[in-house]
């Protein structure tokens, strides 16, 4: 997933991502070999065939994160230059920014957290013969993937509607007004006429 939204920052730049997109078959092909060499009891050691898929999710994390991060930081200055801006058209700038840097630190929040659970793991699998920590680090890792994506998506949308918020504060308010339509109703036993309708 992060590799996708990194590709989509940059404009679907194959360059961007040609890094991470080597990584990643390395991280889908050691499960397979470590799956293997359970199944066939082969006697090599499965924790650092298991290493080897945490590595290459730390280095696809923090490559990715941090192209994403200095694309959305540098945004503005890649603006300025390609565009004469007026200065209303400044002002909003100026104003997407301060929204735009605080998604920036919710995703460097969000990948921080995750990537050192990572790396907790891929520590505890190089260094640790106690299993228990491992089963422990690997089940929460990937519970975390989740929360750490929908964290992402919940904060974004309180930021943007504290923004909204706050715009809206000083601004005027305007009303609607609604009529009462009066109509004639007459009831009978077996039906109901409405009468003006």
């Amino acid at each position: 997933m992060m590799i996708y939204r990194c590709w989509k920052i940059y404009n679907k730049s194959i360059k961007v991502i040609a890094l991470p997109m080597l990584l990643w078959p390395g991280g889908v092909v050691a499960p397979c070999i470590w799956m293997t060499c359970i199944t066939l009891s082969t006697g090599i050691s499965t924790a650092k065939i298991s290493s080897i898929f945490w590595a290459f999710s730390v280095a696809i994390n923090i490559y990715t994160t941090s192209c994403i991060v200095y694309r959305l930081l540098i945004i503005d200055r890649i603006l300025i230059i390609r565009v004469p801006l007026s200065s209303q058209v400044r002002q909003i700038v100026s104003k997407t920014a301060s929204l735009r840097n605080k998604v920036v630190s919710i995703i460097v929040e969000s990948a921080f957290m995750y990537t050192s659970l990572t790396t907790v793991v891929l520590i505890s699998l190089s260094t640790s013969n106690n299993g228990k920590l491992v089963y422990i680090s690997t089940a929460a890792d990937v519970m975390f993937a989740g929360i750490c994506f929908d964290m992402i998506i919940i904060r974004i949308h309180q930021e943007f509607v504290k923004d909204v918020i706050e715009s809206r504060e000083g601004a005027p308010t305007s009303s609607i007004k609604f009529e009462v339509a009066h109509t004639n109703i007459q009831t009978t036993d077996l039906e109901t006429h409405v009468v003006g309708v």
